[in-house]
């Protein structure tokens, strides 16, 4: 009996301190049920890219198609076509000083032409013909169609070296190019000789190359 008396005396606990009853309030309540974790998908989705392949060496690299060459046209058959336009430039060129002849002689005759310079006149305008017609019958049949008459016969062309056609502009720096060639002797022609492309002065001049039609 004393001591059942003696425990109903005690004093009560005391309360808890209100720092610890903060605590107590504010701190997370730990659960026993297992975590929740993320699908799959949404896993797969958050990991990281894949970093890019390295290129491959130059041994492992795809074999490309090699396009096929150009083949510059034969040295006979640029000869044999250089003198097939040499002779229709020169019976055009015939027939324009004998035009020109018999225009002066008609005019020695009335007096208007001293008879000592008709040949002088014949010869100065033999020269006129020859060039105004030889750049007229190059410029004309290269710059449009890439062949002048000899070259159509032995089955060769004029291109640009990136391709393409030639165009009137650059027809005419490429005869340009063959006046200078033939005022030097034929120096300009040598490169045809020498260069495995075959180009002359009037090629490089004017970016052509003559290759197989």
């Amino acid at each position: 009996c004393g001591t059942l008396l003696a425990a109903s005396e005690a004093p009560p606990a005391p309360p808890p301190h209100p720092a610890l009853a903060l605590e107590q309030r504010t701190s997370p309540q730990v659960s026993d049920a297992p975590p929740d974790f993320p699908p799959e998908d949404l896993v797969a989705s958050l990991e990281p890219a894949p970093a890019p392949a390295e290129p491959t060496s130059p041994a492992e690299e795809p074999e490309v198609p090699e396009v096929s060459a150009i083949r510059p046209a034969s040295l006979w058959r640029r000869s044999a076509a250089a003198q097939i336009d040499g002779g229709v430039i020169l019976a055009l060129t015939f027939v324009g000083v004998i035009a020109v002849v018999l225009t002066v002689r008609a005019a020695a005759e009335i007096g208007r032409v001293p008879e000592r310079a008709v040949l002088s006149i014949a010869i100065v305008a033999s020269l006129i013909a020859w060039v105004v017609l030889s750049g007229a019958y190059h410029i004309a049949f290269v710059g449009s169609r890439g062949q002048t008459v000899g070259h159509r016969a032995m089955g060769i062309r004029v291109v640009q070296v990136a391709g393409g056609d030639m165009g009137y502009g650059r027809a005419a720096v490429r005869w340009a190019g063959i006046v200078v060639a033939n005022l030097t002797f034929g120096l300009g022609y040598l490169p045809i000789l020498l260069t495995p492309t075959r180009r002359g002065l009037h090629d490089f001049l004017s970016g052509s190359i003559v290759v197989e039609a």
